[in-house]
């Protein structure tokens, strides 16, 4: 069975919300990728809706044309 982890990441750290996993070989490269996400500068969304509005574009839907 998989463990799971509840954290939060907040201005690139890990916040863990229950006990900090112990590092377990097998979920050990999990956190150690996920810590380096965190340390990141990450992608810079400074406006998430802004964000998204900017990468969905409007494409054909697919048998229609203009």
């Amino acid at each position: 069975m998989l463990s799971t982890y509840k954290a939060v990441l907040k201005n690139n750290k890990l916040e863990w919300l229950d006990e900090v996993p112990a590092p377990l070989l097998p979920s050990q490269p999990m956190i150690d990728i996920l810590q380096k996400i965190a340390e990141s500068d990450g992608p810079g969304i400074d406006d998430p809706m802004t964000w998204q509005r900017e990468m969905r574009q409007d494409r054909p839907l697919p048998g229609r044309t203009d």
